[in-house]
């Protein structure tokens, strides 16, 4: 059996190229899809937030008064819960209990508030052998799924029974929900895959990025091909060889590049701009910009404000020369041998207009403000 055996459909959520993830939506065998190795170890790379059972988000409803399952029918039994408190889900659990004579004649699923719909169980070892599947009664048990990972907790949860064998019959004395995540703000993270421009043919509604406030930041470091990404508002850029466009009045703080030679330009705003693998070329804009080019041999531009270079290792590491007014040469001389995963090598990189460099144990300020903010001050400018 392939991937292509499955129906596939996109859940509810916002953030995954451009719109939801897609998951195996006829059988739930394959959830969301093989696990891309090499694409999650990039993304792993870029994550600096902790989340432990300490800011673990939670919210929980309950029923409990029985309802009647109609024998047979289509029409089944649902039962509807709405929830108020707002987290950003990543896991949801349902507890049933369910009087019934024999559990094989039940299919039971959850929809989400977006529409996204979780089968929970479906005929219990009903096979081509076994038509009639399971005559065990009873349920009481805590069924989870993963499926609105990445949605907000925020609207009316469905849960419906389908009886579908004559004969046998039953209710569902009582659930409760719990929706599991963390806490819901206005900060948003884009992650991007090798997958956005396939993703974008099928909805191009995903080529438009539009939102309202926070600190936001796309994510493109699963991505093996060059993005081209101009974060002015009303831009129009590439990713994955599709067009991406940020709607006016949208604001993006951050950019992580991937393995290809991504180009960044930045807005007005204080940016970060992260190239990770390839020659790349960051362009601050208007704002305090912070370059780091990573791996490979980047360009790094400033503009008008105050824009600091990050470089990982220490400062010995590097040579750096004048080569005109206002632009330096940067080389990382460790040798492979030193360089380790956490500590890529920096290559060579041509910095203009940046107004002072940060490395892992100093750093260096060309404006007469550093002191006084943890730099050693070089007066004189570049």
């Amino acid at each position: 059996m392939s991937a292509d055996d499955h129906a596939w459909a996109y859940n509810g959520a916002g953030h995954w190229n451009g719109g939801g993830m897609h998951f195996d939506s006829d059988s739930h065998n394959l959830g969301f899809g093989l696990v891309d190795a090499h694409a999650a170890v990039r993304l792993a790379e870029t994550w600096t937030k902790t989340s432990t059972a300490s800011n673990r988000e939670q919210v929980s409803a309950t029923r409990l008064f029985p309802v009647s399952i109609p024998d047979n029918s289509m029409r089944g039994a649902v039962d509807v819960v709405t929830i108020e408190q707002d987290i950003c889900v990543e896991r949801v659990e349902i507890a049933l209990k369910v009087a019934h004579s024999s559990i094989g004649d039940l299919r039971i699923s959850l929809m989400s508030p977006s529409g996204t719909t979780s089968v929970l169980m479906s005929r219990p070892q009903q096979t081509a052998l076994n038509a009639v599947g399971s005559s065990r009664d009873n349920i009481d048990f805590t069924f989870s799924t993963v499926l609105s990972w990445g949605k907000r907790s925020v609207g009316q949860w469905s849960l419906a029974l389908f009886d579908n064998a004559p004969g046998e019959t039953g209710s569902l004395q009582s659930w409760t929900i719990h929706l599991l995540g963390q806490k819901a703000g206005d900060d948003s993270l884009y992650v991007f895959t090798d997958e956005y421009a396939e993703s974008r043919a099928l909805a191009p509604s995903r080529g438009f990025l539009s939102d309202s406030g926070g600190i936001d930041t796309l994510n493109f470091s699963a991505m093996s091909l060059a993005s081209l990404i101009d974060l002015g508002s009303g831009t129009t850029s590439a990713v994955d060889g599709a067009p991406f466009q940020i709607a006016n009045g949208t604001i993006i703080e951050n950019i992580i590049g991937g393995d290809g030679n991504d180009q960044f330009i930045g807005n007005e705003v204080d940016d970060l701009l992260r190239g990770m693998r390839g020659d790349d070329t960051l362009i601050g804009g208007a704002g305090n910009d912070t370059l780091e080019g990573g791996a490979g041999d980047d360009l790094l531009v400033g503009g008008a404000s105050r824009d600091t270079a990050i470089l990982r290792g220490n400062r010995n590491d590097y040579s750096i020369s004048h080569t005109g007014r206002e632009s330096l040469r940067i080389v990382d001389q460790r040798p492979l041998s030193e360089v380790t995963a956490s500590s890529r090598g920096d290559g060579v990189d041509a910095l203009q207009s940046v107004e002072r460099l940060k490395f892992a144990d100093y750093s260096i300020a060309f404006d007469d403000q550093g002191a006084s903010e943890g730099f050693s001050a070089l007066p004189g400018g570049l």
